[in-house]
């Protein structure tokens, strides 16, 4: 092998009127650059390969679920586009319908038993250009140079001005709203603290909540405006303030738990809104169990980083994992 260089993966969806279809990978570095008789490629894929197919230009050498292992008759050296090595499975486990159903990892395993990172190309369908998605999420505008803002992710808008010298206790709010037990209750059993970042006493740095328009009316939008002693949350009820609310947990958490690189801001301004509206993570309990307490912490995670799906896969081929008296 010629030294290590940059290799990306291409992936191209072709109707051939089967019923799958098929698909085209190529394999793209610098010209001239070779792989030794032996090298294997390994992806992942929402796509499979069913058993015993025959692929053009490449053997299927392993698979197990959604990983699989190709392999070469022939040393590759690529042309002087870059190409080097091209193949084509002419048959799938199901049609593909979306953009992300194609390769989305992929490594080179060397004859010496080395690897080798690969990137993946956007999977295309031809006749069709993938269009990434452009967020539009500006980067913060944080004055001056210093500490970071614990804010996971970033919001859309971000001006920091000034830092606090101390972190307060706690945030005290004169009204009772029900999303503050929310926040404080997710905090508590995160972190196991006796206390939430909403539990304040007379002393702590005054929150007033105000169910006022932000910017964009989008659902979750939510503005945090730092002033001292005071903080002002601008958020519609429900979404937006909840989503204010566990932000600026975020960040009076990173504060204290790691004042060595974050901190408060104490003037500044912070405005936000879910870029996607279906923000989710996928835990798959066919095969495995997984107790009440690992699950329900689970969803705590996803709150706590204002996510708001959770698709729960409970059944394959090899069981059920909830009991059910109709279907023992």
């Amino acid at each position: 092998m010629s030294g290590k260089v940059d290799l990306v993966l291409e992936s191209l969806w072709m109707d051939d009127g089967s019923k799958t279809g098929r698909i085209k990978l190529s394999l793209k570095g610098e010209a001239g650059f070779s792989l030794p008789l032996g090298t294997r490629l390994a992806t992942t894929s929402l796509t499979r390969i069913p058993p015993a197919t025959e692929l053009i230009g490449a053997k299927l050498v392993k698979r197990v679920a959604n990983y699989h292992e190709f392999a070469s008759d022939v040393p590759l050296v690529a042309d002087e586009e870059g190409l080097l090595w091209t193949f084509t499975i002419p048959l799938l486990s199901h049609r593909p319908e979306h953009f992300t159903e194609g390769p989305s990892s992929a490594f080179l395993i060397l004859p010496d038993r080395s690897t080798q990172s690969v990137s993946c190309a956007p999977f295309e369908r031809e006749g069709e250009i993938y269009q990434a998605v452009t967020l539009q999420r500006a980067a913060p505008s944080i004055q001056p140079s210093g500490p970071a803002l614990g804010l996971l992710p970033m919001a859309n808008h971000c001006t920091i001005r000034e830092w606090a010298e101390t972190v307060s206790e706690a945030f005290l709010c004169e009204e009772a709203y029900p999303e503050l037990k929310s926040v404080n209750d997710l905090y508590t059993r995160l972190f196991t603290a006796e206390k939430g970042p909403f539990d304040g006493t007379p002393s702590a740095t005054k929150l007033i909540i105000r169910n006022a328009e932000t910017t964009t009316q989008a659902k979750g939008a939510f503005r945090l405006q730092f002033a001292g002693d005071t903080i002002l949350l601008d958020a519609q009820e429900g979404a937006g303030r909840l989503y204010g609310l566990i932000a600026l947990a975020q960040i009076w958490h990173a504060a204290r738990a790691h004042p060595q690189g974050f901190a408060m801001p104490s003037d500044g301004l912070i405005e936000d809104a879910p870029t996607h509206q279906w923000r989710g993570m996928h835990l798959d309990v066919s095969r495995q169990f997984y107790g009440k307490d690992a699950v329900t912490a689970f969803l705590d995670i996803l709150a706590w980083n204002r996510l708001n799906r959770f698709h729960w896969h409970l059944s394959d081929d090899e069981g059920w994992r909830l009991e059910s008296l109709s279907y023992p």
